[in-house]
């Protein structure tokens, strides 16, 4: 069997470029989503937070160029919201950081009132027109977050407006006292900096209703074992797909063994994100439709899904997935042709492994088809530059902007490249995992 080339046209579906009305604004910031879970670990929606101003450099190779953007902040708001269904998920809410002149100037009415929930920024000095814009945003349908400290010190029509209190665990003992000086009445309290297991108990000891961090990152347990026999046959099919000559006869006779495979991927490429004219029927036609790059990717996603199923897993697996193609992206900007993009997206799609099978990655390297510097640096034996990639994406999910700026800088990419990427990574990894 061969497969037609990897060009445009109707067989692409949700590739690596983004919707045609992607606002120029999304160019002009680097921007972060970090996901809210409610008190179930499904995901409840996602706080937005903001970098630093971008300009086109020179000999960037970009698809939009963000010169004379009016008023960044509520631009790149806009234009994250007005996608939101594609960056976050449908039915999915954003919570979004808005400045005082912001909020005085009305810009969250250019936003739809379901999706958003406005974060204001500290109380001290926020004059009385701000709590009374607040309360018309209320009356209007929005949500208003606001930081259990703040809440101590801002007035009352302040106070009334929060749907959402904000607790920080960065220091436990303070928290404790936040949480025992002010009742949350009838706001839902997110505790914020749950980045492991110890402060997952302590927000719910406190009684929040949502959580925001890393503490998926950080399993209860990671013991050494020995790989299951459904992980064993699920890494072979991985060493088939990543064969440099892969025999396509052979791997359409092994999905079609393997029916929760087949069914999905025929799911996948009968949904409104293909839009073929015609409902793909058998496994040798989406096979022929799909292309062998895209199917590749979707297949080492779909593997992974199946080494590690369940609800909570969902978040860390479709970040895997965004991390695969924010550093294929990322080396494929490259003109030198130094990073290997199909070597980079499975960096980023591996690198994951240790919280999802709650094995160590020493354990988990010796079942992965992957070159030797790859294994390096997901393992930690080396720091080479595919470990440095991994730092640059840690960087950029933590919102450390100055990190970014460095590692960015040291592996030779653009930050405005970066930012790009980012979004058509977030946009892919939504797409393929709606479509699943």
């Amino acid at each position: 069997m061969s497969f037609p080339p990897d060009a445009g046209g109707p067989g692409q579906g949700p590739a690596d470029t983004p919707p045609q009305e992607t606002p120029l604004a999304l160019c002009s910031r680097l921007f972060v989503r970090q996901p809210v879970f409610d008190e179930h670990l499904h995901t409840w929606g996602y706080a937005v937070t903001f970098g630093p101003e971008l300009r086109q450099e020179s000999g960037a190779r970009e698809d939009c160029a963000p010169d004379d953007l009016p008023d960044p902040v509520p631009g790149i708001a806009a234009g994250l919201i007005s996608l939101a269904d594609t960056l976050f998920g449908p039915g999915r809410k954003v919570l979004v950081n808005f400045g005082e002149r912001s909020i005085l100037d009305e810009t969250p009415y250019a936003l739809p009132s379901e999706r958003m929930v406005i974060e204001i920024p500290g109380c001290d000095g926020l004059p009385a027109s701000a709590a009374q814009a607040l309360n018309g945003f209320r009356a209007d349908g929005f949500a208003v977050a606001l930081d259990l400290g703040e809440a101590a010190r801002a007035d009352n029509a302040v106070r009334a407006s929060a749907d959402v209190l904000l607790l920080g665990l960065d220091d436990a003992e303070r928290a404790r006292g936040q949480a025992r000086a002010l009742p949350k009445g009838g706001a839902l309290l997110l505790a914020r900096g749950v980045d492991d297991i110890a402060r997952l108990a302590l927000a719910r000891r406190l009684g929040a209703d949502l959580i925001q961090g890393d503490f998926l990152f950080c399993p209860e347990t990671v013991q050494a074992r020995r790989a299951t026999s459904h992980e064993t046959s699920r890494f072979r099919l991985l060493a088939a797909i990543e064969h440099p000559e892969p025999d396509f006869d052979e791997l359409a006779r092994t999905l079609g063994a393997d029916a929760s495979l087949s069914f999905r991927l025929l799911a996948y490429l009968n949904s409104p994100a293909f839009g073929f004219p015609e409902r793909i029927g058998s496994l040798r036609q989406a096979m022929l439709m799909l292309g062998w790059k895209m199917l590749k990717n979707w297949l080492r996603v779909a593997v992974l899904t199946d080494l590690a199923p369940g609800p909570t897993a969902r978040h860390l697996l479709l970040l895997s997935a965004q991390r695969g193609k924010f550093l294929e992206l990322l080396a494929g900007a490259r003109p030198e042709g130094r990073d290997n993009p199909d070597e980079a997206f499975l960096l980023g799609l591996f690198s994951l492994l240790e919280p999802l099978l709650r094995m160590p990655m020493t354990e988990v390297a010796g079942h992965l088809p992957l070159p030797a510097p790859l294994l390096d640096a997901l393992t930690g034996r080396e720091d080479n530059r595919q470990a440095r990639w991994l730092r640059l994406l840690k960087a950029y999910e933590a919102a450390d902007w100055e990190a970014v700026e460095t590692l960015a800088q040291g592996l030779g990419v653009a930050p405005l490249t970066a930012a790009i990427a980012h979004y058509k990574a977030v946009a892919w990894a939504e797409a393929v995992f709606s479509g699943t």
